[in-house]
C-alpha cells in the first residue's frame, strides 16, 4: 500500500502527500531510500496532508527558519463536531504537556509548564451536527487541534 504522493519536487524539497495511518518516521525512512531527506515538521499518523522534506542541509535550515519564525502557513481541514459559537474565531488558550501519559490538555488561563496555543477557525459548511472547518495554527504544539476545539465543545470527530 502506498504511503503518498509526490505533490512536487525539486534539487532542495520534497513534497508529500502523506496518507493517513502513515507515520512521519516511517515515511521519512521509505524517502531516505532515494537519498538524503531531512524532517522539517510532522504530521500524527492518522492525519492525512501535506508534509515538506529538504533534501540538502542548506534547505533544511532555511525551512527550519521559517517554521520557527512563523513564515509558514499551516492550514488544515477538520470535521468537527458542529457546536461553534460563530462561523470563525480566534482561539487562545494554554496546553499542558503529560510526557508520561502522552495527553494534553487545555486551560484557559497561564498554568506551570503549559505554552500559549493560538488557533484560527473558519466554519466553511454545515450539515446539521457536523461542520467542515478550516483551521489555521499560529502555534504548532502536540495534539494543538484535536485539544483545542475539543475544549470549546468541538472535537474533531473520530478523535
Amino acid at each position: 500500500m502506498p504511503s503518498h504522493k509526490t505533490v512536487y519536487e525539486d534539487g532542495n524539497v520534497y513534497i508529500a502527500d502523506k496518507f493517513s495511518g502513515v507515520s512521519f518516521e516511517g515515511l521519512l525512512s521509505e524517502l531516505s531510500g532515494r537519498g538524503a531527506f531531512y524532517g522539517v515538521h510532522r504530521l500524527d499518523r492518522n492525519t492525512e496532508g501535506l508534509i515538506v522534506f529538504a533534501k540538502n542541509r542548506q534547505a533544511e535550515n532555511a525551512l527550519l527558519d521559517g517554521f520557527e519564525k512563523r513564515r509558514v502557513l499551516k492550514t488544515y481541514i477538520a470535521l468537527c463536531k458542529n457546536a461553534f459559537k460563530s462561523g470563525s474565531g480566534c482561539l487562545t488558550a494554554y496546553l499542558l504537556k503529560d510526557e508520561k501519559k502522552g495527553e494534553v490538555k487545555v486551560y484557559s488561563a497561564p498554568v506551570q509548564g503549559g505554552v500559549t496555543i493560538k488557533t484560527d477557525y473558519r466554519v466553511m459548511e454545515e450539515r446539521g451536527d457536523i461542520a467542515l472547518v478550516e483551521i489555521i495554527l499560529h502555534t504548532g504544539r502536540t495534539h494543538q487541534i484535536r485539544a483545542h476545539t475539543a475544549y470549546i465543545g468541538c472535537p474533531v470527530l473520530g478523535d
